[in-house]
């Protein structure tokens, strides 16, 4: 197992993403809004289907990641 950290995402990796993302967009005729997430990215669920995502930056990545998990479980139970 390796113990080596990944590199974090740097704003040219969010530019290409960005951009690759909005000109496969524009090819299929789609208005789309783009949002690049770091390792406190976390996708929203809802009736078991993607409706979105939060993300979180600020902290470590287990701060950032801490974070989310909590928003995540309060929406969760504000859906009851």
């Amino acid at each position: 197992m390796s113990t080596t950290t990944p590199a974090p995402l740097t704003t040219r990796d969010a530019e290409t993403l960005v951009t690759a993302a909005r000109r496969a967009a524009e090819a299929a005729g789609v208005t789309v809004s783009v949002t690049v997430l770091d390792a406190g990215g976390h996708p929203v669920h809802r009736g078991g289907r993607l409706v979105g995502a939060i993300g979180v930056g600020g902290g470590t990545p287990d701060q950032d990641h801490g974070f989310a998990t909590a928003a995540l479980a309060e929406l969760a139970g504000s859906a009851r």
